[in-house]
């Protein structure tokens, strides 16, 4: 949430703002209701504006879910026209990671904000870790299914006493899935509805000039639907347009208010991008997350904590919520140019990283973070190794950063194919480093490892007098070849052995291969975002 205006659908994020203020407005207007006891105004305004019943209940965050629908498939277009197996699990578990984070940061801020939305938002990213490689025509079928499912739930229970699944007790087990489903304000069934719907709507975004104005028709089309198919028996709950009747009549409102205000939002966000109000609501839609939690924590503070304010009607809930997103949107707009990513969605980066960022390397123009690579088993383990080869563990599926003794190691190459390299061959070379016709290896030396076959016994002194040769030359002057490198097939005290190989075993059996001529690399290793560093 932090990429630059240049770099993003400017539209979605001022939808994505926009949807947010209205989130807020309701939510004041709904919790002021609830504590001073004051019924719904009679006015147009106010009935329009009723949380629970009006024309616009639950609207805004049905567009918010559709935002984050389309923000989805943005994020994963890349990675799913690909179609490479690897990428795509990768994507799998950044999305089921950013659910199971805002799920349980939902669930703890449930306690103070009673039916918030992060609660079910989370369980639409852990979902859209399946859903974001399908075909369109299965997305049209899960998203049927999730709305008439709905519908029937609410259907059957209108006609039985289901007290087991309207009202499972408060914060247990039972509960915790019940609500996710199917009880809390925004339940899967039939809200995944609206969240399939924007990775439909991200498959076609940004949407061109001749799009735009036939997808605003189309969900304009599917309000009007909704409430001549409500006109039908305007008293039955199955037919109702209310977000807690759940029918399909409401599902198809709700989409088609969805889509006409995305698209209308977007056009004149679009359309005045280089306006002031346009870009600080785009700065705003950038860190959500971060507003989100300021709007409760406002409302708690200013109301129930201080008691400034006297809850009463709808006036006092829209002077709060102007008031909050007034000093909210300068502050967010504030924030990025100084800092980038809003304060909650940072955290929630830094939270949810699987590859954890070991060191920043120096030098002009570096902007090259080192990372921890995905762990892997392999399916032997080295025994009896050296301390510096990761405590004993193989050390080329885990390649790290010894941040203790400052022995720069990157990824290991393996290079099966080269000639055979003796003892005497990597003392000539650890000798011309040391008097410096060596040039730097930052650009990589390829390095085999499987040393099993040719490996001899020698002790331990000769070892140590080997490694006397090149004390006075750092990490980044030469590789460490004893013990590091080596570490995951050659035990401490061991080097290759001195009988001729076979010809045939050359394309499988690995040696040590320490590339002399390295100047060409090294010039460019120079020009590269390595300086200084031992490449291997």
């Amino acid at each position: 949430m932090s990429e630059p205006a240049a770099d993003r659908v400017i539209d979605l994020d001022v939808s994505r703002a926009v949807a947010l203020i209205g989130v807020a407005l309701m939510n004041y207007q709904g919790y002021l209701m609830l504590l001073s006891g004051e019924p719904v105004g009679r006015s147009v305004v106010n009935h329009a504006l009723d949380p629970w019943r009006g024309p616009l209940a639950t609207r805004f965050a049905a567009t918010f879910v559709v935002v984050a629908g389309m923000g989805v498939t943005l994020m994963t277009n890349r990675v799913r026209r690909s179609a490479t197996p690897t990428q795509v699990g990768e994507m799998r578990w950044v999305l089921v990671r950013r659910g199971l984070l805002l799920y349980a940061f939902g669930a703890l801020l449930e306690w103070v904000w009673n039916g918030t939305i992060l609660f079910f938002y989370g369980a639409y990213f852990m979902l859209a870790a399946l859903l974001f490689t399908l075909r369109a025509r299965w997305l049209v079928t899960i998203a049927a299914a999730a709305a008439v499912s709905g519908h029937a739930i609410a259907w059957w229970a209108e006609d039985h006493q289901a007290t087991w699944l309207l009202q499972p007790g408060p914060r247990s087990p039972r509960g915790l899935l019940l609500n996710t489903f199917v009880n809390g304000t925004h339940p899967l069934l039939p809200w995944l509805a609206f969240f399939v719907l924007g990775i439909l709507l991200g498959r076609i975004a940004p949407w061109s000039a001749i799009a735009r104005p036939q997808i605003a028709l189309g969900g304009a089309l599917a309000v009007v639907a909704s409430y001549a198919l409500r006109s039908i028996n305007p008293g039955s709950r199955r037919w109702s347009t209310e977000p807690y009747s759940r029918s399909l009549v409401y599902t198809l409102g709700a989409a088609g208010a969805a889509v006409l205000a995305i698209a209308v939002v977007g056009a004149v966000a679009n359309a005045t991008r280089s306006a002031a109000v346009t870009r600080g609501l785009a700065a705003a839609g950038r860190m959500t997350l971060t507003m989100y939690i300021g709007h409760a924590l406002f409302f708690n503070l200013v109301v129930t904590v201080w008691r400034w304010v006297r809850p009463a009607g709808l006036d006092v809930a829209a002077a709060l919520a102007m008031g909050y997103w007034a000093v909210a949107i300068v502050a967010a707009a504030w924030w990025q140019r100084r800092w980038g990513m809003g304060p909650a969605e940072r955290v929630l980066s830094r939270l949810r990283r699987f590859r954890r960022p070991l060191r920043r390397i120096s030098g002009p123009g570096s902007h090259v973070v080192e990372r921890v690579a995905l762990p892997r088993v392999l399916r032997v383990e080295a025994t009896l190794e050296p301390l510096l080869t990761l405590r004993g563990r193989p050390v080329g599926p885990r390649a790290a950063v010894d941040a203790a003794l400052g022995l720069h190691l990157d990824a290991v190459v393996a290079h099966t194919l080269g000639g055979l390299q003796r003892l005497a061959d990597l003392v000539g070379v650890v000798q011309q480093a040391a008097a410096g016709d060596v040039a730097h290896p930052r650009t990589g030396v390829a390095v085999g490892l499987q040393l099993q076959g040719d490996r001899v016994a020698v002790g331990v002194r000769r070892v140590l007098l080997l490694g006397l040769l090149h004390l006075g030359v750092g990490a980044q002057d030469v590789l460490h070849v004893v013990p590091v490198l080596v570490g995951d097939d050659v035990l401490l005290g061991q080097v290759t052995g001195l009988a001729d190989q076979h010809r045939l075993q050359l394309l499988h059996e690995a040696e040590v291969e320490v590339h002399e001529v390295v100047e060409a690399g090294s010039r460019t290793a120079r020009s590269a975002t390595w300086p200084g560093r031992t490449r291997c």
